[in-house]
C-alpha cells in the first residue's frame, strides 16, 4: 500500500528514507493506521488540502495524490492566508515555490505561482 504525504500530498509506496520527494516526513499511512494516534498529521493534511477527515481517508484508501492549495505570487513578501504569519520557501519547480507557515501552531502548506 502507498502513503500519503501530509504536507505536499506527493505519493509513495514504502519510502526507503522516509522522506518524500520533498523531503517531507509526515506521511499518512493507511495500514494498521489509528486515527485517535496521528490527529496531527490528519489535521495538517486537512488545513494543507482544504478536505475532511472523510476525503483524506478516501484518498489513503484509494492511493491517490493530494494537491496543495496554489496561490498567486505578489511583489509583497508572503504570509500565510490562515494565520498571517510569515512562511518560510523552497523552489518548487521553475514557476512555482513550496511555502510552509513559520507558526508552530499553524505550518500551513501551499504552493506560490507565478502569473
Amino acid at each position: 500500500m502507498k502513503d500519503i504525504c501530509a504536507t505536499c500530498g506527493t505519493i509513495e509506496e514504502n519510502p526507503e528514507d522516509g522522506y518524500c520527494i520533498n523531503g517531507h516526513d509526515n506521511w499518512l499511512e493507511f495500514r494498521d493506521f489509528d486515527i485517535s494516534e496521528h490527529r496531527d498529521v490528519v489535521e495538517r493534511a486537512m488545513r494543507n488540502f482544504n478536505l475532511s477527515q472523510g476525503e483524506i481517508l478516501q484518498a489513503m484508501i484509494e492511493e491517490r495524490s493530494l494537491e496543495l492549495q496554489v496561490l498567486q505570487m505578489t511583489d509583497q513578501p508572503e504570509t500565510c492566508s490562515l494565520c498571517g504569519s510569515r512562511t518560510q520557501f523552497t523552489d518548487f519547480n521553475e514557476k512555482q515555490q513550496l511555502h510552509t507557515c513559520l507558526n508552530e501552531e499553524c505550518k500551513f502548506t501551499f504552493l506560490l505561482e507565478e502569473d
